[in-house]
């Protein structure tokens, strides 16, 4: 017996939540030594309806693991749009729960849903209904992809998390093809685009929403094959996938960084240096997504696949020390810091206006891009005189083991 999952057309938002989620539940799915096979649009999964069921409640499970590990940590998250908590009203209610308060955050309402099908799949009339609204999907005459019915009056109004392109390139967008890039969908469908969601989030900063996981094609391909997430597992050096997602997991590294993204420069090497050690950097490039919300309206501020593998070879040399990462990761932070026009005194003493300059030039030099030597006299001469205490690089022993990891010194 095979239990159809309908694909989600590219192009939109919710695809990329519903794959993340999907990947977790092939990946349990084949823990039990059923197969998974992607074939015309769908993705198949043998077994018989219960089975399938049984390895989306596993995933779920650890879905709800992940949020709240997150919400224990005191992940920050913007209260819903009006708009949404209406809709969620109406999608709790009929599951049965209570309708969000007008203080509700995204993360806790999108856990509550996650929860109601974790703990209710194995009943059989539940799971026959999430199963066939799963392998359901339609366009309707004006071009709204509608997720597990036939009709758009059985599904529900898009979340605003969820509909970012359409604001983002407007009504127009692929006009080729008349679409209006609304997605109306059932409360199954949601569970897996809130899974997603949960799995990814990683802070509200500075207007702005963090999201981090693995570029599309390693998740997609993930999904219906065991290879890709097994490299991923070996590259990260964990045994379940779950385990990226988890607070102190190598995709929740932007929580753990808690500042801004801009310099990238210096946001990039806080990422290096916060993540965990990996065993093959090359193999797990990071996909990073950020996006803006001024409580109306969420809009696409980058989406981009980073590739650390030359930055954590440099914070995992073995002659780094612990001092030489503190001035790192002061001298990063400061940057953040002064790019938002903020100042302290200690970043000033440090650093004094220089920071964002002297953090461009370091990553450049470890880039290859800029020559050691001048990197370090140059961060050496834009350090202050010292005041009450001696500049990280004007330090001897902090500036001559940078010198060496820059050059490369054997070990």
């Amino acid at each position: 017996m095979t239990v159809r999952v309908v694909g989600v057309p590219q192009g939109f938002t919710v695809r990329d939540y519903v794959n993340l989620a999907l990947m977790l539940v092939s990946y349990y799915h084949g823990d039990k030594g059923l197969s998974v096979k992607c074939s015309n649009g769908f993705i198949e999964f043998t077994g018989d309806v219960g089975e399938v069921c049984e390895s989306f409640s596993t995933a779920y499970s650890r879905v709800l693991d992940v949020a709240n590990a997150k919400i224990s940590a005191g992940i920050q998250c913007p209260k819903m749009h009006i708009n949404d908590r209406n809709v969620l009203g109406k999608i709790l209610g009929k599951l049965g729960l209570a309708k969000p308060s007008k203080d509700a955050r995204y993360i806790d309402v999108f856990r509550d849903i996650v929860k109601y099908y974790k703990d209710n799949l194995s009943d059989p009339k539940l799971c026959k209904n999430f199963t066939a609204e799963l392998a359901t999907s339609t366009f309707t005459r004006d071009r709204v992809l509608v997720l597990g019915s036939k009709t758009s009056k059985q599904a529900y109004a898009p979340l605003q998390p969820f509909k970012i392109e359409k604001y983002e390139y407007g009504k127009d967008f692929l006009d080729l093809s008349r679409s209006k890039m609304d997605v109306r969908a059932t409360t199954s469908w949601l569970s897996l685009m809130v899974s997603g969601w949960l799995l990814s989030y990683n802070g509200f900063i500075g207007g702005e929403l963090f999201f981090s996981m693995p570029p599309s094609y390693i998740v997609d391909s993930s999904i219906c094959s065991r290879e890709p997430v097994n490299t991923l597992l070996d590259a990260l050096g964990i045994s379940d996938p779950w385990e990226a997602f988890n607070v102190d997991g190598y995709y929740s590294t932007p929580m753990r960084v808690r500042a801004s993204a801009n310099p990238v420069e210096a946001f990039y090497l806080l990422l290096s240096l916060l993540s965990p050690s990996l065993k093959n950097p090359s193999l797990v490039p990071l996909r990073l997504v950020r996006i803006s919300f001024d409580g109306r309206r969420f809009t696409m501020v980058e989406d981009v696949v980073v590739d650390l593998s030359r930055l954590k070879e440099f914070v995992e040399s073995a002659l780094m020390t612990n001092e030489l990462k503190r001035a790192i990761e002061a001298l990063a932070r400061c940057a953040i810091q002064s790019y938002a026009g903020i100042t302290t005194a200690v970043c000033r003493n440090m650093f004094g206006d220089n920071a964002v300059r002297m953090v461009k030039a370091l990553y450049n030099a470890i880039m290859g891009s800029y020559e050691p030597l001048y990197t370090v006299y140059l961060l050496s001469r834009l350090s202050p005189e010292p005041v009450k205490t001696l500049p990280y690089f004007r330090n001897p022993r902090i500036v001559s083991r940078l010198l060496e990891i820059l050059v490369g010194a054997p070990t």
